[in-house]
C-alpha cells in the first residue's frame, strides 16, 4: 500500500476546502490554507498551518484489505495572553468531521469502502510552541487494493 497516496488524497480534500457557496468551509475559518504530509510542521511555517500523517497500517494477511488511521492536526495562533483560540479550533474541527466522516477517498489502485472520523482533541499545547495551540483529528480508513 503507498501510503503517500493516502496522504495526498487527505491533504488535498483540506486545502481545496474553499470557495464554497453557502457552506463555512475551512478558508472561511482560517483565511488561508497551508499544509504538508507529515507529523512536522516545517521550520518557519506560519499558522494556520495543516499537518497530515499515518499511523501504522494493520495488514490482514489473509487479504489485501488494509486499515489505519490518518491524523491531522491543524495548528493556530494562540490569542492575547497565550490562550488557544477555542473557538477557531472548534470550528476547524467540526469542518474536518464534515470533510470526512463518512466520505471516502478517491485513491488511484485502492477502493476506500470505509473512512470515519474517531475523535477530534482539545486544544493541545507544546512547550516548544508556546505562542500556539493545536488539534488533531483522527480517521480511521480502510481501503483495499483494486
Amino acid at each position: 500500500m503507498n501510503v503517500d497516496k493516502i496522504l495526498t488524497a487527505v491533504i488535498l480534500r483540506i486545502l481545496n476546502d474553499k470557495n464554497i457557496i453557502d457552506e463555512t468551509d475551512l478558508l472561511d475559518i482560517l483565511g488561508e490554507l497551508k499544509g504538508n504530509k507529515g507529523a512536522k510542521k516545517p521550520t518557519g511555517a506560519t499558522n494556520p498551518y495543516f499537518t497530515v500523517n499515518n499511523m501504522p497500517v494493520n495488514n490482514n494477511t489473509d487479504t489485501t484489505a488494509k486499515n489505519g488511521t490518518i491524523l491531522i492536526s491543524c495548528f493556530v495562533d494562540n490569542l492575547d495572553g497565550g490562550i488557544a483560540d477555542t473557538q477557531k479550533l472548534g470550528e476547524v474541527g467540526s469542518r474536518l468531521e464534515e470533510l470526512f466522516d463518512d466520505k471516502p477517498l478517491e485513491i488511484e489502485g485502492y477502493t476506500n469502502y470505509n473512512l470515519e472520523v474517531n475523535s477530534i482533541s482539545n486544544p493541545q499545547f507544546d512547550p516548544d510552541d508556546p505562542d500556539e495551540h493545536f488539534i488533531t483529528v483522527r480517521l480511521g480508513f480502510n481501503i483495499i487494493k483494486k
